[in-house]
Protein backbone atom coordinates (compact mmCIF):
# COMPACT_ATOMS: atom_id res chain seq x y z
CA UNK A 1 0.00 0.00 0.00
CA UNK A 2 2.83 2.43 0.84
CA UNK A 3 4.15 2.13 -2.70
CA UNK A 4 0.93 3.69 -3.98
CA UNK A 5 2.40 6.93 -2.61
CA UNK A 6 5.47 6.87 -4.89
CA UNK A 7 4.49 9.74 -7.17
CA UNK A 8 3.00 11.75 -4.32
CA UNK A 9 6.25 11.54 -2.31
CA UNK A 10 8.31 12.34 -5.40
CA UNK A 11 6.13 15.35 -6.22
CA UNK A 12 6.07 16.85 -2.73
CA UNK A 13 9.84 16.37 -2.29
CA UNK A 14 10.34 18.26 -5.57
CA UNK A 15 8.16 21.08 -4.23
CA UNK A 16 10.13 21.21 -0.96
CA UNK A 17 13.35 21.50 -2.97
CA UNK A 18 11.78 24.44 -4.77
CA UNK A 19 10.83 26.08 -1.45
CA UNK A 20 14.34 25.43 -0.11
CA UNK A 21 15.73 27.48 -2.99
CA UNK A 22 13.28 30.34 -2.35
CA UNK A 23 11.99 30.35 1.22
CA UNK A 24 9.95 33.48 0.56
CA UNK A 25 7.76 31.68 -1.99
CA UNK A 26 4.62 31.67 0.15
CA UNK A 27 2.53 30.16 -2.63
CA UNK A 28 4.70 27.02 -2.72
CA UNK A 29 4.62 26.89 1.10
CA UNK A 30 0.83 26.96 0.99
CA UNK A 31 0.55 24.46 -1.87
CA UNK A 32 2.74 21.93 -0.03
CA UNK A 33 0.48 22.09 3.01
CA UNK A 34 -2.68 21.79 0.91
CA UNK A 35 -1.20 18.61 -0.62
CA UNK A 36 -0.32 17.27 2.82
CA UNK A 37 -3.90 17.90 3.95
CA UNK A 38 -5.18 15.85 1.00
CA UNK A 39 -2.76 13.01 1.73
CA UNK A 40 -3.70 12.99 5.43
CA UNK A 41 -7.38 12.82 4.47
CA UNK A 42 -6.75 9.81 2.20
CA UNK A 43 -4.70 7.99 4.84
CA UNK A 44 -7.16 8.73 7.65
CA UNK A 45 -10.13 7.51 5.61
CA UNK A 46 -8.32 4.29 4.66
CA UNK A 47 -7.20 3.78 8.26
CA UNK A 48 -10.69 4.25 9.74
CA UNK A 49 -12.25 1.96 7.12
CA UNK A 50 -9.77 -0.81 7.88
CA UNK A 51 -10.10 -0.29 11.61
CA UNK A 52 -13.86 -0.81 11.27
CA UNK A 53 -13.25 -3.86 9.07
CA UNK A 54 -10.88 -5.36 11.64
CA UNK A 55 -13.49 -4.94 14.37
CA UNK A 56 -16.08 -6.76 12.25
CA UNK A 57 -13.66 -9.54 11.31
CA UNK A 58 -12.82 -10.19 14.95
CA UNK A 59 -16.53 -10.37 15.73
CA UNK A 60 -17.09 -12.79 12.83
CA UNK A 61 -14.22 -14.97 14.03
CA UNK A 62 -16.11 -15.69 17.27
CA UNK A 63 -19.08 -17.21 15.44
CA UNK A 64 -19.30 -20.88 16.56
CA UNK A 65 -20.97 -21.83 13.27
CA UNK A 66 -17.77 -21.10 11.28
CA UNK A 67 -16.27 -24.02 9.41
CA UNK A 68 -12.53 -24.57 9.57
CA UNK A 69 -12.17 -23.17 6.05
CA UNK A 70 -14.14 -20.03 6.89
CA UNK A 71 -12.12 -19.52 10.10
CA UNK A 72 -8.88 -19.70 8.11
CA UNK A 73 -10.20 -17.17 5.60
CA UNK A 74 -11.23 -14.80 8.39
CA UNK A 75 -7.83 -15.20 10.09
CA UNK A 76 -6.07 -14.43 6.80
CA UNK A 77 -8.22 -11.32 6.33
CA UNK A 78 -7.45 -10.19 9.89
CA UNK A 79 -3.70 -10.55 9.32
CA UNK A 80 -3.91 -8.66 6.04
CA UNK A 81 -5.94 -5.86 7.62
CA UNK A 82 -3.49 -5.53 10.53
CA UNK A 83 -0.62 -5.27 8.03
CA UNK A 84 -2.48 -2.55 6.13
CA UNK A 85 -3.12 -0.63 9.37
CA UNK A 86 0.60 -0.82 10.22
CA UNK A 87 1.51 0.55 6.79
CA UNK A 88 -1.02 3.37 7.11
CA UNK A 89 0.40 4.22 10.55
CA UNK A 90 3.86 4.50 8.96
CA UNK A 91 2.42 6.76 6.27
CA UNK A 92 1.06 9.06 8.98
CA UNK A 93 4.57 9.28 10.48
CA UNK A 94 6.08 10.02 7.05
CA UNK A 95 3.56 12.76 6.31
CA UNK A 96 4.38 14.48 9.59
CA UNK A 97 8.10 14.09 8.85
CA UNK A 98 7.50 15.95 5.58
CA UNK A 99 5.56 18.59 7.51
CA UNK A 100 8.53 18.93 9.88
CA UNK A 101 10.70 20.10 6.99
CA UNK A 102 8.71 23.35 6.71
CA UNK A 103 9.59 24.96 10.08
CA UNK A 104 13.16 23.63 9.72
CA UNK A 105 13.56 25.83 6.65
CA UNK A 106 13.01 28.92 8.79
CA UNK A 107 14.31 28.08 12.28
CA UNK A 108 17.23 26.37 13.99
CA UNK A 109 16.67 22.68 14.68
CA UNK A 110 17.85 23.09 18.28
CA UNK A 111 15.16 25.70 18.94
CA UNK A 112 12.40 23.72 17.25
CA UNK A 113 12.87 20.60 19.35
CA UNK A 114 11.72 22.49 22.43
CA UNK A 115 8.23 22.84 20.95
CA UNK A 116 7.78 19.07 21.26
CA UNK A 117 8.57 18.90 25.00
CA UNK A 118 5.80 18.36 27.49
CA UNK A 119 5.50 20.83 30.33
CA UNK A 120 3.84 18.17 32.50
CA UNK A 121 6.00 15.06 32.13
CA UNK A 122 9.38 13.84 30.98
CA UNK A 123 7.71 12.41 27.87
CA UNK A 124 7.14 14.33 24.69
CA UNK A 125 3.92 16.30 24.45
CA UNK A 126 1.16 14.07 23.11
CA UNK A 127 0.52 14.44 19.40
CA UNK A 128 -2.89 15.40 18.09
CA UNK A 129 -4.96 12.63 16.52
CA UNK A 130 -6.51 12.70 13.06
CA UNK A 131 -6.49 16.11 11.42
CA UNK A 132 -9.75 15.82 9.52
CA UNK A 133 -12.97 15.76 11.48
CA UNK A 134 -11.54 17.46 14.57
CA UNK A 135 -13.40 20.36 16.16
CA UNK A 136 -12.30 23.75 14.95
CA UNK A 137 -10.53 22.56 11.78
CA UNK A 138 -12.66 24.75 9.49
CA UNK A 139 -11.69 27.86 11.45
CA UNK A 140 -8.01 26.84 11.51
CA UNK A 141 -8.02 26.33 7.73
CA UNK A 142 -9.77 29.65 7.20
CA UNK A 143 -7.09 31.46 9.26
CA UNK A 144 -4.29 29.53 7.55
CA UNK A 145 -5.51 30.26 4.02
CA UNK A 146 -6.09 33.93 4.84
CA UNK A 147 -2.52 34.23 6.18
CA UNK A 148 -1.09 32.57 3.05
CA UNK A 149 -3.21 34.79 0.79
CA UNK A 150 -1.80 37.96 2.38
CA UNK A 151 1.77 36.67 2.01
CA UNK A 152 2.47 35.41 5.53
CA UNK A 153 4.56 32.24 6.03
CA UNK A 154 1.85 30.30 7.86
CA UNK A 155 2.20 26.73 9.15
CA UNK A 156 -0.55 24.34 10.21
CA UNK A 157 1.02 22.80 13.30
CA UNK A 158 -0.97 19.54 13.04
CA UNK A 159 0.90 18.74 9.82
CA UNK A 160 4.10 18.37 11.89
CA UNK A 161 5.23 16.25 14.81
CA UNK A 162 7.56 18.91 16.15
CA UNK A 163 5.26 21.95 16.61
CA UNK A 164 3.05 20.46 19.31
CA UNK A 165 1.77 23.70 20.83
CA UNK A 166 -0.92 25.87 19.28
CA UNK A 167 -2.76 25.44 16.00
CA UNK A 168 -1.08 27.87 13.62
CA UNK A 169 2.46 29.28 13.47
CA UNK A 170 3.44 32.43 11.60
CA UNK A 171 7.08 32.14 10.53
CA UNK A 172 7.76 35.67 9.30
CA UNK A 173 9.80 36.83 12.29
CA UNK A 174 12.93 35.66 14.07
CA UNK A 175 10.78 34.02 16.75
CA UNK A 176 7.80 31.89 15.61
CA UNK A 177 4.42 33.38 16.49
CA UNK A 178 2.18 30.54 17.68
CA UNK A 179 -1.59 30.96 17.65
CA UNK A 180 -4.18 28.94 19.56
CA UNK A 181 -7.44 29.12 17.59
CA UNK A 182 -10.68 28.37 19.47
CA UNK A 183 -14.28 28.39 18.31
CA UNK A 184 -15.93 29.54 21.52
CA UNK A 185 -15.52 31.18 24.91
CA UNK A 186 -15.90 27.72 26.47
CA UNK A 187 -12.39 26.89 25.26
CA UNK A 188 -10.80 29.77 27.20
CA UNK A 189 -9.54 27.60 30.08
CA UNK A 190 -7.79 25.19 27.72
CA UNK A 191 -6.34 28.08 25.71
CA UNK A 192 -4.97 29.75 28.86
CA UNK A 193 -3.33 26.48 29.91
CA UNK A 194 -1.74 26.16 26.46
CA UNK A 195 -0.51 29.75 26.70
CA UNK A 196 1.12 29.09 30.09
CA UNK A 197 2.85 26.00 28.71
CA UNK A 198 4.11 27.90 25.66
CA UNK A 199 5.50 30.60 27.96
CA UNK A 200 7.49 27.89 29.79
CA UNK A 201 8.97 26.74 26.47
CA UNK A 202 9.85 30.29 25.41
CA UNK A 203 11.49 30.90 28.79
CA UNK A 204 13.63 27.79 28.27
CA UNK A 205 14.65 28.97 24.79
CA UNK A 206 15.51 32.42 26.14
CA UNK A 207 17.52 31.22 29.18
CA UNK A 208 18.81 27.90 27.72
CA UNK A 209 17.90 26.14 30.95
CA UNK A 210 14.77 25.03 32.76
CA UNK A 211 13.87 23.05 35.87
CA UNK A 212 10.12 23.18 35.18
CA UNK A 213 9.52 21.81 31.66
CA UNK A 214 9.29 18.04 31.21
CA UNK A 215 7.32 17.92 34.42
CA UNK A 216 10.17 19.32 36.48
CA UNK A 217 11.61 15.81 36.82
CA UNK A 218 14.87 16.60 35.03
CA UNK A 219 17.10 19.59 34.44
CA UNK A 220 16.92 20.61 30.80
CA UNK A 221 19.85 22.62 29.51
CA UNK A 222 21.07 23.69 26.10
CA UNK A 223 24.83 24.00 25.81
CA UNK A 224 26.55 26.02 23.13
CA UNK A 225 28.94 23.88 21.13
CA UNK A 226 32.57 24.95 21.35
CA UNK A 227 32.87 24.49 17.60
CA UNK A 228 30.31 25.06 14.84
CA UNK A 229 28.65 21.89 13.62
CA UNK A 230 30.48 20.11 10.83
CA UNK A 231 28.09 18.49 8.39
CA UNK A 232 28.69 15.56 6.07
CA UNK A 233 25.51 16.24 4.09
CA UNK A 234 27.41 17.14 0.92
CA UNK A 235 29.47 13.92 1.10
CA UNK A 236 26.41 11.77 1.73
CA UNK A 237 24.54 13.27 -1.21
CA UNK A 238 27.50 12.73 -3.52
CA UNK A 239 27.56 9.13 -2.28
CA UNK A 240 23.83 8.75 -3.10
CA UNK A 241 24.28 10.28 -6.56
CA UNK A 242 27.13 7.88 -7.32
CA UNK A 243 24.97 4.94 -6.24
CA UNK A 244 22.43 5.72 -8.98
CA UNK A 245 24.90 4.68 -11.69
CA UNK A 246 25.33 1.09 -10.46
CA UNK A 247 22.45 0.76 -8.00
CA UNK A 248 24.76 0.59 -4.97
CA UNK A 249 27.72 2.27 -3.31
CA UNK A 250 30.04 1.76 -0.36
CA UNK A 251 32.21 4.75 0.37
CA UNK A 252 34.17 6.46 3.13
CA UNK A 253 32.37 9.56 4.41
CA UNK A 254 35.03 10.58 6.95
CA UNK A 255 37.63 8.93 9.15
CA UNK A 256 35.88 6.13 11.02
CA UNK A 257 32.60 6.36 9.08
CA UNK A 258 31.45 4.47 5.96
CA UNK A 259 28.10 4.42 4.20
CA UNK A 260 26.59 1.51 2.27
CA UNK A 261 23.48 2.26 0.23
CA UNK A 262 21.77 0.28 -2.49
CA UNK A 263 18.58 -0.20 -4.45
CA UNK A 264 16.90 -3.48 -3.62
CA UNK A 265 17.58 -6.04 -6.32
CA UNK A 266 20.91 -4.46 -7.29
CA UNK A 267 22.96 -7.54 -6.23
CA UNK A 268 25.36 -5.31 -4.32
CA UNK A 269 26.61 -8.32 -2.33
CA UNK A 270 28.38 -9.65 -5.45
CA UNK A 271 30.09 -6.37 -6.31
CA UNK A 272 30.86 -4.36 -3.17
CA UNK A 273 34.35 -4.68 -1.67
CA UNK A 274 33.61 -5.02 2.05
CA UNK A 275 37.30 -5.43 2.92
CA UNK A 276 37.59 -1.65 3.45
CA UNK A 277 35.51 -2.07 6.60
CA UNK A 278 38.37 -4.04 8.14
CA UNK A 279 40.01 -0.69 8.82
CA UNK A 280 37.43 -0.15 11.59
CA UNK A 281 38.98 -1.33 14.88
CA UNK A 282 35.68 -1.57 16.77
CA UNK A 283 33.01 -1.65 14.06
CA UNK A 284 29.38 -0.79 14.79
CA UNK A 285 26.33 -0.65 12.57
CA UNK A 286 23.28 1.60 12.20
CA UNK A 287 20.24 1.30 9.88
CA UNK A 288 18.62 4.55 8.83
CA UNK A 289 15.71 2.64 7.27
CA UNK A 290 14.68 1.16 10.58
CA UNK A 291 15.12 4.46 12.41
CA UNK A 292 12.97 6.57 10.07
CA UNK A 293 9.71 4.76 10.80
CA UNK A 294 9.60 5.45 14.54
CA UNK A 295 7.39 8.34 15.58
CA UNK A 296 9.51 10.03 18.25
CA UNK A 297 12.52 9.99 15.91
CA UNK A 298 10.71 12.48 13.72
CA UNK A 299 12.07 15.19 16.06
CA UNK A 300 15.43 14.95 14.33
CA UNK A 301 16.31 16.96 11.24
CA UNK A 302 14.01 15.60 8.49
CA UNK A 303 15.29 13.40 5.67
CA UNK A 304 13.23 15.54 3.31
CA UNK A 305 15.93 18.19 3.76
CA UNK A 306 18.92 15.88 4.23
CA UNK A 307 18.53 13.86 1.02
CA UNK A 308 18.63 16.16 -1.99
CA UNK A 309 17.63 13.83 -4.83
CA UNK A 310 13.82 13.33 -4.98
CA UNK A 311 14.18 9.83 -6.47
CA UNK A 312 16.63 8.67 -3.79
CA UNK A 313 14.47 10.20 -1.05
CA UNK A 314 11.29 8.55 -2.34
CA UNK A 315 12.93 5.14 -2.78
CA UNK A 316 14.44 5.40 0.72
CA UNK A 317 11.09 6.24 2.35
CA UNK A 318 9.32 3.40 0.53
CA UNK A 319 11.97 0.85 1.51
CA UNK A 320 13.22 0.41 -2.05
CA UNK A 321 16.62 1.90 -1.15
CA UNK A 322 18.58 1.08 2.01
CA UNK A 323 21.12 3.24 3.84
CA UNK A 324 23.48 1.61 6.37
CA UNK A 325 26.21 3.32 8.38
CA UNK A 326 29.35 1.57 9.64
CA UNK A 327 31.43 3.45 12.18
CA UNK A 328 34.37 2.89 14.49
CA UNK A 329 33.63 3.02 18.22
CA UNK A 330 37.37 3.48 18.77
CA UNK A 331 36.93 7.21 18.07
CA UNK A 332 34.65 7.40 21.12
CA UNK A 333 37.01 5.41 23.33
CA UNK A 334 40.00 7.60 22.51
CA UNK A 335 38.12 10.85 23.08
CA UNK A 336 36.57 9.60 26.33
CA UNK A 337 40.03 8.68 27.62
CA UNK A 338 41.28 12.12 26.65
CA UNK A 339 38.61 13.78 28.80
CA UNK A 340 38.82 11.10 31.54
CA UNK A 341 35.14 10.23 31.17
CA UNK A 342 33.50 6.83 31.37
CA UNK A 343 30.67 6.23 28.92
CA UNK A 344 28.42 3.53 27.53
CA UNK A 345 25.55 3.29 25.06
CA UNK A 346 22.34 2.48 26.93
CA UNK A 347 20.02 1.97 23.94
CA UNK A 348 20.38 0.48 20.48
CA UNK A 349 19.95 4.03 19.15
CA UNK A 350 23.21 5.07 20.82
CA UNK A 351 21.90 7.24 23.63
CA UNK A 352 25.05 7.84 25.70
CA UNK A 353 25.48 7.75 29.45
CA UNK A 354 28.55 9.60 30.74
CA UNK A 355 30.20 10.04 34.11
CA UNK A 356 33.50 11.46 35.27
CA UNK A 357 35.10 10.14 38.46
CA UNK A 358 32.78 11.10 41.30
CA UNK A 359 30.50 13.09 39.00
CA UNK A 360 26.78 12.65 38.29
CA UNK A 361 25.42 10.75 35.32
CA UNK A 362 24.73 12.89 32.27
CA UNK A 363 22.88 11.66 29.18
CA UNK A 364 23.48 12.79 25.64
CA UNK A 365 21.73 12.26 22.28
CA UNK A 366 24.58 14.03 20.47
CA UNK A 367 26.00 10.88 18.87
CA UNK A 368 22.57 9.68 17.72
CA UNK A 369 21.82 13.09 16.22
CA UNK A 370 25.11 13.04 14.35
CA UNK A 371 24.33 9.62 12.85
CA UNK A 372 20.84 10.45 11.65
CA UNK A 373 21.45 14.10 10.69
CA UNK A 374 24.59 13.47 8.59
CA UNK A 375 26.85 15.42 10.96
CA UNK A 376 30.54 14.66 11.37
CA UNK A 377 30.94 11.87 13.92
CA UNK A 378 34.41 13.09 14.88
CA UNK A 379 32.97 16.55 15.57
CA UNK A 380 30.05 15.10 17.54
CA UNK A 381 32.20 12.84 19.72
CA UNK A 382 34.51 15.68 20.69
CA UNK A 383 31.55 17.95 21.50
CA UNK A 384 29.77 15.26 23.51
CA UNK A 385 32.68 14.72 25.88
CA UNK A 386 34.07 18.27 25.97
CA UNK A 387 30.66 19.63 26.97
CA UNK A 388 30.37 17.21 29.86
CA UNK A 389 32.33 19.57 32.10
CA UNK A 390 30.19 22.52 30.99
CA UNK A 391 27.06 20.58 31.93
CA UNK A 392 28.65 19.54 35.22
CA UNK A 393 29.45 23.14 36.17
CA UNK A 394 25.87 24.19 35.40
CA UNK A 395 24.58 21.27 37.46
CA UNK A 396 26.63 22.42 40.46
CA UNK A 397 25.23 25.93 40.13
CA UNK A 398 21.66 24.63 40.09
CA UNK A 399 22.21 22.39 43.07
CA UNK A 400 23.57 25.39 45.00
CA UNK A 401 20.41 27.31 43.98
CA UNK A 402 22.35 29.99 42.22
CA UNK A 403 20.16 29.49 39.12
Amino acid sequence: MKRLFYYELLSIKTEINKLQQDKNNVKVLGDIQEKLLEYHHWVECKFNTRKFRLKNLKRMKKNPANTKEISLQIKSSINKTILQLDELTELKVWLRNIGNSLPHLYYDKGDLRAYSYSSNSNNLKELSGDIHGKDGLDLELKCFRYAIDIGSKALLNDLTSIMRYGDLTLMDKEIPFIMEIKNSEACRVKANKQLKNMQEIHSYLEKDISTTIRGGEVISQRITMSEDERSNKEFFNKHFTDSKHTGYNLSKIEGGLYCLSFYHGSKYQDNVDFSVLKKLKKPAFFSLNQFKNEEDNSLFYPYTLLIDDPEIYTAFMLGLYSIYLFFDCEILNKTADKYKIEFKFITDKYLSEMRSKGGPLIYSHTFTKALVEFSSLNWAVNQMFSNYQVALDSYDVIIKKEF
